[in-house]
């Protein structure tokens, strides 16, 4: 698989565990919450970069340190801005519309799994 595939595949199996444990847990505790909230972002972060340092590597990109700051504290931001900056003319639309492609399939991929669990828990037990 390319390093891309790679990095949506992990990316979406992180939406679907994230989704599944935000329905599992309702109304979790103060820290559970944190867990719930933040492990996710984290990983989903820790990803990024993982991909971020393959395809540097790959287009032959140097990423400055201003711009790893950034794509950490607003990634729907400087993560288009390093696709339009590392992609030659005639790449960067698809490469950036990708990006938002996967965002979208990332949250639809949360939003079903835990629709699944949601409606799983719910199920009516037979008598």
């Amino acid at each position: 698989m390319s390093r891309t595939a790679d990095s949506i595949i992990l990316l979406l199996s992180i939406a679907a565990i994230s989704g599944c444990l935000g329905a599992w847990f309702p109304h979790p505790t103060r820290g559970l919450q944190l867990l719930l909230t933040f492990g996710p972002g984290l990983l989903f972060v820790a990803v990024i970069f993982w991909w971020l340092e393959r395809d540097s590597v790959a287009y032959g990109f140097r990423r400055s340190a201003l711009l790893n700051v950034g794509i950490v504290a607003l990634a729907i931001v400087f993560l288009p801005v390093y696709l339009y900056r590392s992609r030659p003319q005639g790449k960067r639309l698809d490469a950036i519309v990708g990006v938002f492609c996967v965002l979208v399939l990332y949250l639809l991929v949360q939003f079903v799994a835990a629709f699944i669990v949601g409606v799983i828990l719910e199920w009516p037990e037979e008598a």
